[in-house]
């Protein structure tokens, strides 16, 4: 309801009678901290409009006064909800600031003051960047990495600003150093950032890496794609068909697998398919099984398979008169 009164308020603005705006302004701002009328609304349309001079101050002086008030609340105890709050105060802070074009060295100063969010450390990144200040960047993307550890969303971003420096300044090493850290101490298990490693290192160094990986278990979700790096695609298989996701996983990997060991993938895909029509118990599912039929005969020796496969259904379940008919579909 409150975002439809930001339609009304900016009719306000459009026709632009200094009276209706200045009384409009006024009415906000003594409604700003009220949190039955949608503090956070409000707070957005008195940052994005009324830019004028006085109005910027009078916002600045606002905020600025609530950010005081809410940090000598924290020591009553913090929350979820006080983080949330605190950082939008910081954040309305730091945009009035930039608004006013306050001086250089308090904008400094209040960066100090709230560098444990991440935000503030973001946009002097940024900062750094723009002025191809390199090493001002790396400092701060490195201590950023520390700081916001808990948050591996953050840290995985850290460490891609941190390689787009080094590539583009062409420093090797500095790339082999930034991988190997973010892999292995921080637990990337992005396959990406794994695979980018490899043109940083000796062969025997990379597969030194990923049997490291392929032993710990912080990357069990990623350990078949691991081992098809290491070409152990029979371990595959096995992993596949010890899972509780058989036949998902022979056709997420059936690609590489059908390259290399393409007669043992075919006897899984026949095996597997076995099980999962003995508990199938609809038309739905029992035409999903029946299709694999085709793909089964496009391996070696395959459609003796796809026929055996179907006979040996029709045995078991003569009854099943939906998958009959499925069947009977396909072999037409």
């Amino acid at each position: 309801m409150l975002y439809n009164c930001r339609d009304y308020w900016q009719e306000i603005l459009d026709e632009k009678d200094e009276t209706a705006t200045s009384h409009l302004f006024q009415w906000l701002m003594t409604r700003v901290s009220d949190y039955r009328l949608g503090q956070e609304c409000i707070q957005e349309f008195l940052l994005e409009e009324f830019l004028e001079e006085e109005c910027l101050l009078q916002k600045w002086e606002y905020f600025r006064q609530e950010l005081e008030k809410h940090g000598r609340q924290k020591s009553v105890g913090g929350s979820c909800s006080w983080d949330y709050t605190y950082e939008k105060l910081v954040q309305s802070c730091f945009i009035l600031m930039e608004q006013l074009d306050i001086d250089e060295l308090e904008q400094l100063v209040f960066y100090q003051e709230h560098w444990h969010l991440s935000f503030i450390r973001k946009l002097a990144i940024q900062k750094a960047l723009d002025r191809e200040d390199w090493e001002r960047a790396i400092a701060i993307l490195k201590e950023s990495k520390a700081l916001d550890r808990p948050y591996p969303g953050l840290v995985d971003r850290y460490s891609r600003e941190l390689i787009q420096i080094y590539q583009g300044q062409e420093w090797p090493d500095e790339i082999r150093e930034e991988l190997v850290e973010h892999i292995f101490d921080y637990g990337c298990r992005d396959l990406e950032m794994i695979r980018a490693l490899q043109p940083y290192v000796t062969e025997s160094e990379w597969q030194g890496y990923l049997e490291q990986l392929v032993e710990d278990g912080r990357f069990s979700t990623i350990r078949l794609h691991l081992l098809l790096l290491l070409n152990r695609p029979q371990e595959v298989l096995e992993g596949i068909l010890n899972s509780w996701y058989h036949l998902e996983g022979l056709d997420a990997f059936e690609k590489e697998l059908k390259e290399r060991i393409p007669e043992a993938l075919r006897d899984a895909y026949y095996s597997v398919l076995l099980k999962e029509m003995a508990l199938a118990s609809s038309r739905s599912r029992y035409r999903q099984l029946v299709s694999y039929l085709k793909k089964i005969s496009t391996y070696t020796k395959g459609e003796a398979f796809s026929h055996q496969l179907a006979r040996t259904w029709r045995e078991q379940f003569p009854r099943r008169k939906a998958m009959l008919e499925e069947l009977q579909a396909v072999e037409e």
